[in-house]
């Protein structure tokens, strides 16, 4: 087991009080390293989510995220640093690295998470992030699924996505959001076709119908996908992928 050189108190006093930036993050480094041994130290953490230095951000994150349910306190914190006025690659990585770590600290995150997604004040990339996180909690937070709805039928195309995935995974109404996933399967937008693509990859077998249909597709593209997708499913595919074959297309069967 990972032992403390140092103790976590000094560790947290470290993190607060330290003037050079490398200190800190050698703090914050090792209290990341101990999971929930470093419970103690979530004060200090949610203190350094707002830390001058990046790196000392984002591995405050990552420790909350390995101290797990013991981070509850963090939960205010972590929610509003999902909100942010310039759009950089920090932000990208903190979202998502802030919404597995709501998605750890368990069912005491849940109320502010559904919050985000019915909170105009929150980014569609926000609402993204947390119904990806939602669609790794399935069918355990079922009370999220009308706030998760709303964002299907109100977001844009990226929240949108991300919101059939998690209905679908969640168990909760799935012909419309999968009919949704195959219409931007079918789009000509290369980007929104490739978000349909990584959407499919995470509902693995419940993506079946709409892979099956677009393997079928008369967009070429389309087809290349469907079939790529098919492939990589294994076996669950693989009556599927007999039965495209049959296909009058020479090109669809060498596929």
């Amino acid at each position: 087991e990972d032992q403390p050189i140092i103790s976590v108190e000094k560790l947290s006093l470290i993190l607060t009080t330290a003037q050079k930036a490398e200190h800190r993050q050698f703090a914050v480094a090792t209290l990341a390293k101990l999971g929930p041994k470093a419970a103690k130290a979530v004060p200090a953490l949610i203190k350094a989510l707002n830390d001058s230095d990046r790196d000392v951000r984002l591995h405050s994150i990552v420790a909350l995220h390995n101290i797990g349910p013991e981070a509850k306190a963090a939960i205010p914190a972590l929610i509003e640093r999902l909100k942010f006025k310039r759009f950089d690659g920090e932000v990208v990585t903190r979202l998502g690295a802030i919404a597995e770590t709501l998605e750890k600290i368990g069912k005491d995150a849940h109320p502010a998470m559904i919050k985000v997604l019915t909170d105009k004040s929150f980014t569609s990339w926000a609402k993204f992030h947390i119904c990806r996180a939602f669609s790794s909690i399935g069918p355990k937070a079922k009370e999220a699924i009308p706030a998760i709805e709303s964002v299907f039928e109100n977001g844009d195309a990226r929240s949108r996505m991300s919101a059939a995935v998690a209905l679908i995974k969640m168990g909760a109404k799935s012909k419309e959001p999968l009919d949704y996933i195959q219409e931007c399967f079918e789009s000509d937008n290369r980007r929104i076709q490739e978000g349909a693509a990584n959407a499919l990859g995470m509902l693995g077998k419940d993506g079946l119908p709409v892979l099956v249909a677009a393997a079928q597709s008369k967009n070429p593209k389309t087809r290349e996908l469907g079939i790529e997708g098919l492939g990589r499913m294994g076996e669950p595919a693989m009556e599927s992928l007999a039965k495209l074959l049959e296909h009058p297309d020479s090109k669809t069967r060498r596929q």
